[in-house]
């Protein structure tokens, strides 16, 4: 109830917003009353039969319907009658994702150029087959995969296609006859992207005495790890976190590290010192 008292508001500030825009027009350009004015000057003079009309005129009148067409193209958004406009979107979208975005694009061009050194390419049909492979190792369906990755991981069909499955069927045929990739190596590799994942909180010291009183702590009361480790952790980033870090998923490099952290339960402070994991 509340959602649709809230569009019905929203679409009323818009309808109000029409009208109101309608009636200024209207009070700048009344519409005609039916009273005839007299013309004067060039105005008053006949036009021959079969003249053009006055092409300056006519050139005003299509340049000026054509800057208000691309007037209205740059605005994206209107609230409360302020307009958003397509400039602002894109600094705002660049200032947030301009790095990440441009580092993909300079990947893809240089695959890309390579392929097309080589002679090669890689079809949408290729892609397509390639997501179908992927979906039958995971036991599901073309579609299912697709709104798993959509759900979870935030990822579009249309992205998965043409930023992740893409670039890497196109350095396979790069990289053709040069390298081998076992099926162990994939399958690793695909576990690190899309596998299963544990959220932790680390606190990470450099004393071995500090570390074994601050564990003890911890197995007593584990609720405390947030505010330990915000005092004593000396990994910066985590501890003004609580502790919390990034998702760790398996086969990314520490191997004793995906260990420990795999091996615990919710709530657990396991038996290591130095490093204390706390399954968030």
């Amino acid at each position: 109830m509340l959602v649709t008292n809230l569009w019905r508001r929203i679409a009323l500030v818009l309808l109000c917003a029409v009208l109101f825009s309608r009636a200024a027009l209207l009070a700048k350009d009344p519409p005609p009353t039916g009273k005839v004015v007299p013309a004067t000057g060039d105005a008053a003079k006949p036009v021959a039969k079969g003249a053009a009309p006055n092409s300056q005129n006519s050139a005003v009148q299509r340049a000026s319907a054509t800057a208000v067409m691309a007037n209205k193209q740059q605005i994206v958004a209107i609230v409360n009658q302020e307009e958003i406009g397509r400039e602002e979107l894109s600094k705002d979208c660049l200032s947030h994702y301009g790095k990440e975005v441009l580092e993909s694009l300079v990947n893809k061009h240089l695959i890309a150029q390579e392929l097309r050194r080589q002679g090669k390419e890689v079809t949408e049909d290729e892609v397509q087959d390639e997501i179908d492979k992927t979906a039958r190792r995971v036991s599901l369906t073309k579609e299912q995969f697709l709104n798993l990755l959509e759900r979870e991981r935030n990822i579009r069909p249309a992205r998965y296609g043409l930023d992740i499955v893409w670039p890497t069927l196109a350095l396979r045929k790069v990289a053709a006859g040069r390298l081998s990739v076992s099926t162990k190596e994939l399958d690793e590799g695909y576990e690190s992207q899309f596998g299963e994942a544990v959220q932790c909180r680390i606190l990470v010291v450099d004393d071995e005495q500090k570390a074994k009183s601050l564990h003890e702590q911890l197995v007593k009361n584990p609720d405390d790890f947030p505010r330990l480790a915000r005092q004593h952790s000396i990994e910066v980033n985590s501890a003004q976190a609580g502790g919390m870090m990034q998702p760790i998923r398996r086969y990314l490099g520490d191997i004793a590290l995906e260990k420990a952290a795999f091996a615990l339960g919710v709530g657990r402070v396991p038996a290591e010192t130095g490093i204390i994991f706390l399954f968030a």
